[in-house]
């Protein structure tokens, strides 16, 4: 099975494709890739059919982190293995305390201050090495 991560083009997340061999390595490499910005368990990782996408020529499965929204797709379902059990449904009120916690976290907010912050010493580094590309830059942040 492949996964890919979400990005804004296709090209994009074409170029994070990974081959995966069950459910239990798709949620190490997510847990591997979100590590800085939250926790992923098991129970929090859900694969949907989303549906065919014919520029690639896959039936996609989108996953979802709870949490931290879309991951990315799979051009298979991932189920559970048999011997595992399927995590319990959680009640609204549990997803909402949990975001709650997440925005809440001050962990949380000094990870996104510091993507912007790396975000805009990127988009000024491109600014004074490319002449005219101040304007995307700036675009950019």
């Amino acid at each position: 099975m492949w996964s890919r991560e979400n990005r804004r083009t296709i090209w994009q997340s074409l170029a994070t494709s990974v081959r995966i061999k069950n459910r239990a390595q798709l949620v190490r490499h997510i847990a591997g890739r979100l590590r800085k910005s939250c926790i992923v368990t098991d129970g929090m990782v859900h694969v949907t059919h989303y549906g065919y996408d014919d520029r690639i020529d896959w039936d996609e499965y989108i996953v979802v982190v709870d949490g931290c929204g879309v991951f990315g797709y799979t051009d298979e379902p991932c189920p559970y293995a048999i011997e595992q059990a399927q995590p319990t449904e959680t009640t609204d009120t549990e997803i909402m305390a949990a975001l709650s916690r997440q925005m809440t976290d001050p962990r949380a907010r000094t990870s996104t201050a510091a993507k912007n912050a790396s975000l805009r010493r990127v988009a000024q580094a491109t600014a004074k090495s490319a002449p005219g590309a101040a304007v995307a830059a700036k675009r950019a942040v």
